[in-house]
């Protein structure tokens, strides 16, 4: 299967410490961007279940998770630091058969 982008969305209890967390993500997708400690977006072949499956061992049942597969056809916008634009840009694109016609550039919190 080829490969998706799946944002992982968390409301912890406790939140983990930032290793412990990522390793529990890493084995789940070829590669991943951390926006903060509550988004992750994965480069991943699994759909939303397996991953979640994948991330039971870190997820209690008191924490929340959210799991979506983002829709490349839709085109990503909002604020973010440009590190995650420079990682969620050529995934988008990659997934289309057709570039769009023009490119809304995003607003970087971090100028």
């Amino acid at each position: 299967m080829a490969n998706r982008i799946i944002q992982v969305s968390f409301n912890w209890t406790n939140v983990p410490e930032v290793a412990r967390l990522d390793a529990a993500i890493r084995p789940l997708c070829d590669d991943w961007c951390r926006l903060n400690l509550f988004t992750y977006y994965l480069w991943t072949r699994h759909n939303p279940t397996e991953v979640y499956a994948g991330l039971s061992r870190i997820v209690t049942e008191a924490d929340t998770a959210v799991l979506t597969a983002i829709d490349p056809l839709i085109q990503p916008y909002g604020w973010a630091p440009s590190f995650v634009w420079e990682w969620l840009y050529p995934k988008v694109y990659s997934l289309r058969s057709q570039p769009l016609l023009t490119l809304n550039v995003p607003h970087d919190r971090n100028p």
